[in-house]
């Protein structure tokens, strides 16, 4: 016989990651590191809530996982006006994986972007690591989508590299102290670039 473990309600809510909750992981930035907001915006999408993840891979971090899981694995919820989405960026330990959950989102691909392919809500794409990618929300509201992001424990997250052309772009925007802020929460702006 197989015992199982047997939990209260009051027991199992701690277990539930309350969207309506959540707070976008942003501010954490701003405060911490100085990042001006329209900064770290243009490189990130709007709102970015991170709903389950492990704490070992937020270490420094002051916005935790709504919820905690193994090493390795981080889920979060990105929020983004029409036309809004990350700059082209690229994971190169890690895959990310995208689905839409409300709107139809535009995925771009290659080192200019250069390539795309729109998604509707339940469609999946798994980027493998070292693609540089972006996506935009295309619909004509606001619109949610999941990603996440997968890796060994010690490549889980902070594995963002970014075109020089971005890097340039967040000088001439927002001056070398944002880029600064960015490059010291793991950010680095060479991707496409020969080792």
């Amino acid at each position: 016989m197989t015992l199982t473990v047997h939990i209260t309600p009051d027991e199992m809510n701690k277990y539930v990651a309350r969207f309506k909750a959540l707070q976008p992981n942003k501010d954490e930035y701003v405060a911490r590191v100085g990042i001006p907001v329209a900064a770290y915006e243009y490189v990130a999408a709007k709102n970015i809530f991170f709903l389950l993840g492990s704490i070992k891979d937020t270490e420094g971090a002051n916005t935790p996982p709504a919820l905690t899981s193994d090493p390795g694995t981080s889920i979060f919820i990105v929020e983004c006006p029409p036309g809004d989405g990350p700059a082209l960026h690229a994971h190169m330990k890690t895959r990310e994986t995208f689905m839409p959950i409300t709107g139809t989102w535009q995925i771009l691909f290659g080192d200019d972007g250069e390539h795309d392919l729109h998604l509707e809500p339940m469609d999946m794409i798994a980027v493998p690591p070292g693609v540089t990618r972006a996506f935009r929300n295309v619909s004509g509201e606001t619109a949610y989508l999941m990603a996440v992001v997968q890796g060994t424990a010690e490549e889980a997250l902070n594995d963002i590299v970014l075109t020089p052309a971005v890097g340039a772009e967040i000088v001439r925007l927002f001056g070398e102290e944002a880029l600064k802020g960015l490059e010291r929460i793991g950010m680095s702006f060479d991707a496409g670039l020969p080792d």
